[in-house]
């Protein structure tokens, strides 16, 4: 692999990752919107956290 195709893939796995990152937290932050009562739950019991993020992640 050349540097060329190294930095081509680092800049591509960066773009990658922002764009999901950004969407998956504007959509949960839209679904807490529209759900306030799975919003209050999950304020209500943090230990839901450990289940949510990684749930999070796989909405596509």
């Amino acid at each position: 692999m050349t540097m060329r195709e190294f930095v081509g893939n680092i800049i591509m796995l960066m773009v990658g990752g922002n764009d999901t990152t950004r969407n998956s937290l504007s959509g949960s932050v839209l679904a807490m919107n529209r759900f306030p009562a799975q919003f209050d739950l999950l304020r209500s019991n943090p230990s839901y956290l450990d289940s949510f993020a990684p749930e999070l992640s796989r909405v596509p």
